[in-house]
Formats: C-alpha cells, structure tokens, sequence
C-alpha cells in the first residue's frame, strides 16, 4: 500500500472542462494517481488542439485588454506560411534551454539604467532583489 496524498489535489479541478462523451463531468478524487491528471490533461490539450499553435514563430502582437492579434509565421513545412489570428490572450511557451537565447529588441533600451538580463543559465543568480521594482 502507499499513499496518494496530493498537497496540489485543490488546483486540479479541470474536470468541468473536459465533459465526458455522455456529457457527465468525471468527478474530482480527493487523492487522483499521477495517470488520472495526466489522462485528465490529455483530453483538455485535444480539446483545445485548434486553439494551439506550436512550432510557429510569434511575429508581432497587436491589441490589448483580451483582444489581440496575432502575426505568426509558421516554418515547420516546405513552404514557410504567414496567418493572423484573433485571441483573446496569448501564452508563450519557451523552452529557454534549447537553442541560443534571442536578445530581446526593445526600442530605448540602450538608454535605460537598470539591469537587463535574460535570466538564462543562472545569470540572475547573484542578483539582490532587496528593493527593486520588476
């Protein structure tokens, strides 16, 4: 026997958006094992699948306030494709630990006094955060 406590159990309570086929939402156990979230997080991910973008470069985005757009350039087949979409927020997912990190381009950032950094590989590891604003 072995335990399956859960310190995390109260944040996971996807259940209400992943109905199950005969429209039933599944029930929360107060203990689930590791198999049933990631069972659980497997149909909320194909659930949202038209709503994903991988593989895809974030060109530009526009709006504000939960109404973007967005400029995506996508170059994972023969012929590299350029499309805009609506959104309503936007996530970026960056894996900083593959590939070179790409500096980030900010008009006046030459003028600016404070610390610009990647946080990449430990740089900001000796900072003194004591007082600063972020």
């Amino acid at each position: 026997s072995f335990s399956q406590v859960n310190s995390s159990e109260g944040g996971y309570c996807i259940k209400e958006l992943i109905c199950e086929e005969n429209g039933v939402h599944g029930d929360n156990r107060d203990h689930s094992t590791a198999a049933e979230i990631l069972k659980d997080f497997a149909k909320l991910g194909d659930s949202l699948r038209e709503h994903i973008y991988t593989s895809v470069k974030v060109v530009k985005v526009m709006g504000a306030s939960g109404d973007y757009q967005v400029l995506l350039q996508d170059e994972s087949t023969s012929q590299t494709t350029v499309s805009c979409t609506q959104a309503r927020g936007v996530v970026l997912c960056i894996n900083d630990r593959v590939g070179l990190p790409r500096p980030l381009q900010v008009p006046g950032k030459e003028k600016f006094q404070g610390v610009i950094a990647d946080g990449t590989s430990d740089s900001l590891a000796t900072m003194d955060w004591r007082g600063k604003r972020v």
